[in-house]
């Protein structure tokens, strides 16, 4: 489930990349129109574009400093080798503080359940067995998925 989320909340927030990649870049190759290498460069360039802005620019710019290459002026001229790494970890630095703010109410309903049990006494049962049904209460409730689901794409589409 969580894989197919992925895939068509990517599908969802790159817009009409797919399509543009299909209708400039795949369909005229397959029809020999094009040749591979000019494939690329179409691809390239329109997977460039979408990227750049979407991109941290402090990462980009320890990517550059860490390769020993000077920041170009133009956004156009970033290499496709450091692009796409500098993307990656834009998202992943995204990733980590979404799920921060996924897992800080679930430490709390951790954290208050383990001191109700504590405080009546019931020190043999694992506080886990408890807060669990609760935390899936909990994420239901919210509408969870839904919430992540927006998140994500609101973080990329804006």
């Amino acid at each position: 489930v969580i894989i197919s989320l992925s895939i068509f909340l990517a599908i969802f927030v790159m817009g009409d990349i797919p399509t543009a990649l299909g209708t400039t870049v795949i369909e005229p190759l397959l029809n020999g129109s094009i040749a591979a290498g000019d494939a690329m460069t179409g691809a390239h360039t329109i997977l460039s574009g979408w990227m750049l802005e979407r991109i941290n620019p402090d990462t980009l710019a320890a990517l550059f400093r860490i390769s020993g290459e000077e920041l170009p002026a133009d956004a156009s001229a970033v290499r496709f080798q450091l692009l796409v790494p500098a993307f990656m970890l834009s998202e992943l630095e995204f990733a980590f503080k979404a799920a921060f703010f996924v897992m800080v109410p679930f430490l709390l309903v951790d954290l208050a359940v383990a001191s109700i049990l504590m405080s009546l006494g019931i020190i043999m049962l694992p506080p886990i067995t408890v807060s669990l049904p609760i935390k899936i209460m909990l994420f239901v409730l919210v509408d969870g998925w839904t919430l992540i689901g927006i998140t994500v794409a609101e973080s990329v589409v804006t």
